[in-house]
């Protein structure tokens, strides 16, 4: 649920909605807490790309 609530964060604020910079920050706090590593490895490598258009994911490749 942590994780779904971080992605929804990354995804409106890649949109110009600032209204969510505060709960991104409390749930990343949230997560460092948990001190899982699979968590700390998603944060890392998935969820950047959240906070990408279409346009910059299809340049990634």
């Amino acid at each position: 649920d942590l994780l779904d609530a971080y992605i929804k964060c990354l995804s409106e604020l890649s949109s110009g909605n600032r209204e969510f910079a505060v709960a991104k920050g409390q749930i990343e706090q949230s997560l460092a807490l948990l001190r899982m590593p699979e968590i700390d490895w998603f944060l890392t490598h998935m969820a950047p790309s959240f906070s990408k258009t279409l346009d910059e994911l299809s340049a990634d490749e």
